[in-house]
């Protein structure tokens, strides 16, 4: 029966694999917790641009941001700032609250902040809408809601073309950034 592996005894050799084990868990460990850390526990779900009627006319185009809480949190009161790039242009976006899960309309009400549970069920956050016959979008923003209630203040409009937008989320423990393209084309239309 052998007493070493290359020239280790037996002993000592199990005790350095033992450690080199226990130093690799630990390893694991820690890279978990680090990633966890750094990767948001909130995701993009789904880009969503659909037309809304009112019978048979079309009242408008409205694009929306679905995000899933992946973690088992509740993230009260979250915001949405908007900004657009490279201009800076910013806007605190709408959440549509209390809508039927697989749909775009039919809000309960909208709010600035919303409460995402940890849960399956997309957050659904309106990011812009765009009338009929117009060629300008407009982002769909509190900030100006009283003076404009259809969204349509100009320095929250979204010319056509391509946008790069940061969308951010900020509130009880939530903090990070999203970046989307909005186009402004034939369709009003979210891009990853």
């Amino acid at each position: 029966m052998p007493t070493d592996i290359l020239g280790v005894p037996i002993e000592r050799a199990a005790a350095i694999a033992g450690l080199a084990v226990i130093a690799w868990n630990v390893v694991v460990w820690v890279a978990a917790r680090v990633w966890a850390r750094f990767r948001s526990p909130v995701i993009v779900h789904a880009l969503r641009a659909s037309p809304i009627y009112s019978g048979t006319e079309l009242q408008y185009e409205l694009v929306q941001i679905w995000f899933v809480n992946r973690s088992r949190e509740r993230f009260p009161a979250v915001s949405a700032q908007v900004v657009e790039e490279p201009s800076g242009a910013r806007a605190s976006c709408l959440w549509a609250i209390g809508t039927p899960p697989g749909q775009v309309a039919q809000w309960q009400m909208i709010d600035a902040t919303t409460d995402i549970e940890a849960n399956d069920l997309p957050h659904k956050l309106n990011l812009a809408v765009r009338y009929p016959r117009e060629t300008d979008a407009y982002l769909a923003s509190l900030d100006n809601r009283q003076a404009h209630p259809d969204y349509r203040d100009p320095a929250h409009h979204v010319s056509p073309g391509r946008h790069s937008l940061r969308v951010h989320l900020r509130g009880g423990g939530i903090d990070c950034s999203f970046q989307v393209r909005l186009v402004n084309g034939t369709d009003l239309t979210l891009e990853r």
